[in-house]
């Protein structure tokens, strides 16, 4: 009988009680359980709408990236014109050019023939004996220009030019550099709106940078002409006298009587003393400030110091003398007064289609052929190629595409989980982001976008004009492709004017919902909050459950075993007394 009571306190765990206790157990647990379910179904639908935002996100980021695309002003602009130029050499094994075109180009072959490459002016020392020892040289010498600026009036227009100075009094702004060496047109114009006008070109027709009136801007445009005349100064070394008397102001261009000056840019004084080598003259140089065209690179080579201009062409022909004490003329660089030249300035000459034209650099020929950009390779030199210009829209339809294809899928999945359906036996399945208002509005507005007419500079005001349609399932399509091909082709400047306007109204947009900031993460990392919180319910409910089941089963496993007793006593009393 003692070994009976004793099996009895030895049992644990609800398997071990009597079918009565574990019914009643399991009865006060499953009520105690009540807000465990809750909590997990809880977690469970904000578990389905967390995956539904997941993929909403990705579908607002993917329609971002499609925009971005197709913004002229976002790095990851991916439209090209609808044009596209390969360079055929007539001689194998050689590069002779490379080219690249915009929607303007006109399609056809032009046969490119090079007769000789621009080279920049070089000069050299002579041999020294060594490069890294002292030369014991004192004195100064300016180089890259004059030791100081200067300027003269070449053609003269006396009523609307007066003078032009390059003293003390023009200013080189920081962080502008100095007019090259040069000559250059001062252009005007009787402008309708902004009345007379002026801007500087230099003798290949490039309109330089000057300042912006007073302020700290720099443009190449058109600028005013101070009202009643007087002083410009352009920032750069230059300054403009204009006359008083508008009325007698003339409109010309360089083709057709411009004032034309003739400037002498300041040269980098390099300062030498005794201890300075070889190496150290070549750092002074390279470390100078030069003004524009006229930059100088030193270098040795075989302890000669190389002294080369970093333009090539003409107009980029070295300067240097000594301004005191003879440290040029005793390294070699000047002899009998002039500079000792390796290889003469140059510049480039070559043909288009048999016509004959120089330019003074072999690189970013833009003013050859209109709408193309040439650079001369460094095996051009008595070389020919054809530049064959085609029309090709594909990389631009391809980027729409992909556009299209985005947009689609967000507008279309937006639908979708949004609704709320009723079922063939009249129960309702409702989406998985139903009551997200603010969702489907913005997917229904991106809808109405590309419906709409937009104000730009182009001839398309809205996509319809270019071939592109919203069906009527909603979904946007290349509805014409024959008339985006050509827009894309003949119109490339007026599809991107019209495709800028409708992607930054869009990005506006669809910027709310995407990326890290916007509302779809912001409802992911809510939904991850209220999951951990949730998790943390659930984690204290089930460990408190645990506890309460330990406590049960001891509860009961004690009284079962007092029973037991009982019952062996009682079957003990029963069998003594009958």
């Amino acid at each position: 009988m003692a070994s009976s009571i004793s099996s009895s306190k030895s049992k644990s765990g609800i398997e071990n009680l009597d079918s009565y206790y574990q019914n009643l157990i399991k009865y006060t647990l499953t009520q105690e359980k009540q807000p465990l379910t809750r909590y997990t179904e809880q977690k469970d639908s904000i578990t389905i709408k967390k995956a539904a935002y997941t993929d909403l996100k990705s579908k607002f980021d993917a329609l971002q990236n499609a925009i971005n695309q197709l913004r002229s002003d976002n790095a990851s602009y991916a439209m090209k014109p609808g044009r596209s130029v390969s360079v055929s050499p007539l001689t194998s094994n050689t590069t002779v050019a490379t080219a690249t075109v915009s929607s303007s180009a006109s399609t056809g072959t032009f046969k490119l023939s090079v007769t000789s490459l621009a080279t920049a002016h070089e000069v050299r020392s002579t041999r020294q004996t060594y490069s890294n020892q002292a030369l014991g040289l004192t004195g100064s010498f300016v180089i890259g220009g004059a030791a100081e600026r200067s300027v003269s009036l070449v053609d003269s227009m006396p009523e609307t030019v007066s003078a032009v100075n390059a003293g003390s009094s023009s200013v080189v702004l920081p962080s502008q550099k100095e007019l090259g060496t040069g000559n250059y047109y001062i252009e005007t114009r009787n402008d309708a709106t902004e009345g007379w006008q002026f801007r500087l070109v230099d003798v290949d027709g490039n309109a330089q940078s000057i300042q912006r009136g007073t302020s700290a801007e720099f443009t190449t445009g058109w600028q005013s002409i101070p009202a009643g005349g007087g002083t410009y100064d352009t920032g750069r070394g230059l300054s403009i006298d204009f006359g008083t008397n508008s009325s007698l102001y003339t409109a010309a261009n360089k083709a057709t009587g411009a004032a034309q000056i003739s400037y002498t840019a300041k040269g980098a004084t390099i300062d030498v003393t005794s201890d300075m080598s070889l190496v150290d003259i070549k750092a002074e140089i390279n470390s100078a400030v030069f003004s524009e065209g006229n930059e100088v690179v030193a270098s040795i080579i075989d302890n000669y110091l190389v002294l080369t201009n970093a333009s090539t062409g003409l107009k980029h022909v070295m300067q240097a003398s000594d301004t005191s004490g003879s440290v040029l003329s005793t390294l070699g660089v000047i002899s009998g007064g002039v500079l000792n030249t390796k290889v003469a300035a140059k510049d480039a000459s070559f043909s288009i289609n048999e016509m004959a034209m120089t330019r003074s650099s072999n690189t970013g020929l833009t003013d050859v052929v209109s709408g193309m950009t040439i650079d001369l390779a460094s095996d051009a030199e008595g070389k020919s190629a054809n530049l064959v210009v085609k029309s090709d829209s594909n990389t631009s339809i391809s980027v729409i595409n992909s556009f299209l294809t985005a947009f689609n899928d967000l507008t279309k999945y937006v639908r979708s989980n949004t609704s709320t359906t009723k079922n063939s036996d009249g129960t309702y399945t409702r989406g998985s982001l139903a009551g997200e208002y603010s969702v489907r509005y913005v997917g229904n507005e991106l809808v109405t976008l590309m419906n709409q007419d937009y104000s730009n500079s182009g001839i398309y005001k809205n996509l319809a004009n270019i071939g592109i349609s919203v069906n009527s399932d909603l979904a946007a399509t290349i509805s014409d492709s024959s008339a985006l091909t050509t827009a894309i082709n003949t119109h490339f400047s007026d599809v991107k004017a019209l495709l800028d306007s409708l992607m930054k109204t869009m990005s506006e947009r669809v910027g709310v919902y995407a990326g890290t900031e916007g509302y779809a993460n912001k409802s992911i990392q809510s939904a991850d909050s209220t999951i951990n919180n949730l998790n943390d319910r659930i984690k204290s409910i089930n460990d408190r459950l645990a506890r309460r089941e330990e406590y049960l089963v001891k509860y009961y496993a004690q009284y079962q075993a007092q029973m037991e007793t009982f019952l062996n006593q009682s079957n003990i009393n029963s069998a003594l007394y009958g």
